[in-house]
């Protein structure tokens, strides 16, 4: 089949009420709101090792959408709280 006859919400229709529907709603909603900008969904990245990986990178989260997120603790032997992101949108400048 020609992929260019599919609708861009050909996934997001077939999976409607399904959990996985939003995820790929949400990353629709990101690329039709920012015009020239590169958007990649993508698993859990831990962009602070990554930031302290390249050079003239700087990396925040951005306040509008509310980001979705929780602290956990690293255990006995590491008595920490760390910060991780279920939902959030990443803004990079290079």
């Amino acid at each position: 089949m020609d992929q260019s006859k599919l609708k861009p919400e050909f996934f997001s229709e077939v999976l409607q009420g399904n959990a996985a529907a939003v995820a790929i709603r949400a990353e629709g909603m990101i690329k039709a709101r920012s015009p020239g900008c590169a958007v990649v969904a993508c698993q859990p990245l831990p962009v602070e090792h990554y930031q302290r990986l390249v050079e003239d990178c700087e990396i925040s989260s951005d306040s509008i959408p509310q980001p979705s997120g929780y602290r956990y603790w690293g255990g006995e032997d590491i008595d920490q709280l760390y910060w991780n992101f279920e939902q959030v949108v990443w803004q990079v400048d290079w």
